[in-house]
């Protein structure tokens, strides 16, 4: 009887071990054939890295298309690896910019995108980390005047915000008014 058992439970543990690892192997079949796929959708990828870190992960790279005032953003993954989709950036001419304290982009900075693009970018320490850490100064009527329009871009897409004064049309024409006459002086 206690044989039984043991058999039993051996096997039980065979076949958990043997699915487990079964779902571990479709799992990162899986994961590989997602991120081939969306190479293939994408308009531009490549690998975030610098020669201190190697592959950067978080790192904002955006792309802004020559004589357009439209940005396109993404984020590298763990592995460094950035995609901008296919749908998001038509073929032409870009300049790139990266977002990522303590680093400058050392090269390229422009592309022209044609069909599948692949760029990969290089990273080096910033020789003025100071001025990555501090914003330029900005009038206090535009800087009241931007938080304002974010207040009701959210209202409107997400969420009420719950702020002392309610956002509103009137209320961003004033804020804007007042802009323009401090920025006159």
């Amino acid at each position: 009887m206690i044989r039984t058992r043991i058999f039993a439970v051996s096997v039980a543990l065979s076949m958990a071990a043997l699915m487990l690892a079964a779902s571990t192997r479709t799992a990162a079949q899986t994961s590989a054939s997602a991120q081939a796929s969306a190479d293939r959708s994408a308009a531009m990828t490549g690998i975030v890295s610098s020669q201190a870190e190697g592959p950067m992960e978080g790192v904002v790279v955006s792309a802004t298309r020559t004589g357009s005032t439209m940005t396109v953003s993404v984020m590298s993954d763990a592995q460094g690896r950035y995609a901008f989709p296919a749908n998001r950036l038509e073929p032409g001419a870009y300049s790139i910019r990266i977002r990522a304290t303590g680093y400058d982009l050392e090269s390229p900075s422009a592309v022209d995108v044609t069909g599948r693009t692949s760029l990969d970018l290089k990273l080096r320490k910033t020789q003025d980390l100071a001025a990555q850490l501090t914003r330029p100064t900005v009038p206090a009527q535009l800087f009241q005047l931007r938080w304002m329009i974010e207040e009701y871009r959210v209202s409107l897409f997400a969420q009420e915000l719950k702020t002392l004064m309610k956002v509103s049309d009137k209320r961003l024409a004033e804020q804007l008014e007042a802009a323009r006459v401090e920025a006159r002086g």
